[in-house]
């Protein structure tokens, strides 16, 4: 079965390039794109299962600790990352571990890729 990833990001361009950079470098992966908090939640409970979310912080109706908080609640066992570009987003860190800076950088963009592989 291949790893599935949900990714939240309000900004399209970014959220597509997210996409597009792990489809790339890991195409067995299935990623589910959501560019709000009420629409990570319909994805979140539309699943069965997800095993990576990659969300940023600030998303206009809601936070990343918002959807990691769902997210972890139906997927005890996922790994949880966070991004942004704000370095005073209070990102929880029951949930989350690594935060990856925006703009990405190589180091940022090799850990995107390594987060599926």
């Amino acid at each position: 079965m291949s790893t599935k990833v949900l990714v939240v990001e309000d900004q399209e361009a970014v959220r597509r390039f997210i996409g597009d950079l792990i489809l790339r470098t890991n195409p067995d992966v299935s990623v589910v794109l959501a560019s709000s908090v009420s629409e990570a939640f319909s994805a979140i409970e539309d699943s069965e299962t997800f095993d990576v979310l990659l969300t940023d912080f600030d998303l206009g109706d809601g936070t990343g600790n918002d959807v990691a908080a769902k997210f972890a609640a139906k997927f005890p066992k996922a790994s949880m990352f966070g991004m942004s570009g704000n370095p005073n987003s209070a990102f929880n860190p029951q949930h989350f571990t690594v935060i990856l800076s925006k703009p990405f950088g190589e180091t940022e963009k090799a850990a995107l890729t390594d987060i599926c592989s």
